[in-house]
């Protein structure tokens, strides 16, 4: 009786986990270039991306969906999240968008930064002053304030599934005051 018990709760445990997982998008890949995907995303940021903003992903979910017309720009690619004020943080609305490069973290690092820095500082973002280098040599994460308490972050990390590559997570997002 206490191993059919302990399997039912396991079960349970598996099945919750399973619908989760499912609920979340799954990020594909997108022709078009990372600046590009960048670019559209900037003018939404300083309204929480109520121009492009669904439907939540599920009901009661934090993660909403793209309207049809902006998913149309690049499928299955934006992760939209409403991200609840916490510790020191306040609430913040974001997408969040990846890839990955072949080389060291290093060169990845400053490859991105010239693609994305003209952009961000002709919308009026400053750079911070540095890049964090993180435990990994590969990892680093770079940051840039902008108008209207916006801000975007460029994260890297080992990409395990791609050997010689360097995966990167973009994060553009605005502060709810």
């Amino acid at each position: 009786m206490i191993a059919m018990w302990s399997g039912g709760i396991f079960m349970r445990k598996w099945m919750l986990m399973a619908c989760a997982l499912a609920a979340v998008p799954a990020q594909a890949h997108c022709d078009k270039p990372t600046v590009e995907l960048l670019k559209f995303l900037l003018p939404y940021a300083p309204a929480n991306f109520d121009g492009i903003k669904g439907a939540p992903s599920w009901p009661g979910g934090y993660q909403y969906k793209l309207t049809p017309d902006a998913e149309q720009f690049c499928p299955n690619v934006f992760i939209l999240e409403d991200t609840a004020a916490h510790d020191k943080y306040p609430e913040f609305w974001e997408v969040k968008f990846g890839g990955s490069r072949a080389g060291a973290g290093d060169d990845v690092a400053v490859s991105l930064i010239k693609t994305f820095s003209p952009v961000l500082k002709a919308a009026g973002y400053q750079d911070k002053p540095y890049i964090n280098p993180g435990d990994d040599p590969n990892t680093y994460n770079m940051e840039w304030d902008g108008p209207s308490d916006t801000w975007v972050t460029i994260d890297t990390y080992v990409d395990d599934d791609a050997p010689g590559k360097v995966g990167y997570e973009i994060r553009v997002a605005h502060n709810v005051k």
